[in-house]
């Protein structure tokens, strides 16, 4: 992951958040502990790198 670009990365972030957004949806909790995990990570490298990856509400299907 720390040789990922910082658009791959954020693009990484993204789709791994919209796993989880689903894992939760679906009370897949075996799911969603590995995909937060990893959120994580992807923050704290984005933050090594001097980029802040906010976490913000998720926009739904039905909302748009």
């Amino acid at each position: 992951m720390r040789a990922l670009s910082e658009v791959e990365l954020l693009a990484l972030y993204n789709e791994t958040r919209k796993a989880a957004s689903a894992a939760r949806e679906a009370h897949d909790m075996e799911a969603l502990y590995p995909l937060a995990r990893g959120m994580k990570t992807i923050q704290r490298i984005a933050g090594e790198r001097g980029l802040v990856i906010r976490a913000r509400r998720l926009a739904k299907a039905s909302d748009a």
